[in-house]
């Protein structure tokens, strides 16, 4: 009989459970193995051997049950904690968001055209307008009317939010629409891109509605200027006021930000 068999059966030998067969090979191995017998003496220590079988029985059920709700505690700790993490990974997944660096051959700036369809107020005075993006020799649809507008093309990766801040400020006497414009992506599309060389053949735009639409009339500005700037998400969330901000310090983020694009009537 081997050594973890004995340890396995010691408590029931003890307790007078097994056979007679069982009993013999016991003892047999007990008085061979110091080992064993070691943990045979602290185990009868443990049980005195003045107890009736019936008191035995249940002191021997009452340590099973404790033993069980032991394991059972820490399997339901071990599970919450499982699942404390899991969720915190969701909502890190979608709330937090990495700025993604500026790329020159993967975003650029282009003049397109969209349709635009002026369709009526409603009841609650609210201007219903019908925009579309027209493609290169597409004509227009009965009262659309067509405008110029700025178009931020990237190509070869996806991104989860675009986010763009435009405003005209006065520069040396000459007023100019500056547009900071920068795309972000979750933590999984961060950890593909950077860890594992995952990278997107996707494509697509983001219409730029801080610029003026009619590129070709600029009716408040002599020029827009755009500018790529990853901490945009950050500097708006710390003060939402930035619209209000003087022109000299709204200007002055030229200085984060990468030059794009610049356009003169």
């Amino acid at each position: 009989m081997k050594c973890h068999t004995v340890k396995d059966l010691l408590p029931g030998y003890i307790e007078g459970l097994t056979s007679e067969e069982t009993n013999a090979d016991m003892a047999a191995h007990l008085q061979q193995c110091a080992q064993c017998h070691a943990a045979y003496e602290k185990m009868s220590t443990a049980v005195p051997r003045d107890l009736s079988p019936q008191v035995a029985d249940i002191d021997f059920l009452s340590r099973l049950k404790r033993k069980i709700r032991r394991k059972s505690v820490r399997a339901a700790l071990v599970i919450c904690a499982c699942m404390l993490v899991l969720g915190g990974l969701v909502v890190f997944e979608h709330v937090y968001r990495f700025a993604i660096p500026f790329d020159a051959e993967r975003m650029w700036v282009e003049v397109g055209q969209i349709a635009v369809l002026d369709l009526a107020y409603t009841q609650e005075d609210v201007h219903v307008v019908s925009i579309r993006t027209l493609e290169p020799g597409e004509e227009l649809k009965y009262g659309e009317t067509a405008q110029y507008t700025l178009v931020m093309r990237n190509e070869g990766f996806s991104f989860n939010h675009a986010q763009q801040l435009g405003r005209v400020v006065d520069r040396g006497g000459e007023p100019v629409r500056l547009v900071f414009i920068s795309y972000y992506e979750s933590p999984m599309r961060r950890l593909l891109r950077v860890f594992f060389n995952w990278d997107s053949r996707a494509s697509g735009w983001s219409t730029m509605w801080e610029a003026d639409p009619q590129v070709s009339g600029m009716q408040h500005a002599n020029a827009i200027e755009v500018y790529y700037l990853p901490s945009l998400r950050k500097i708006t969330n710390a003060d939402d006021n930035i619209r209000n901000w003087p022109p000299a310090r709204f200007d002055a983020l030229r200085e984060q930000a990468t030059f794009v694009w610049r356009s003169t009537p």
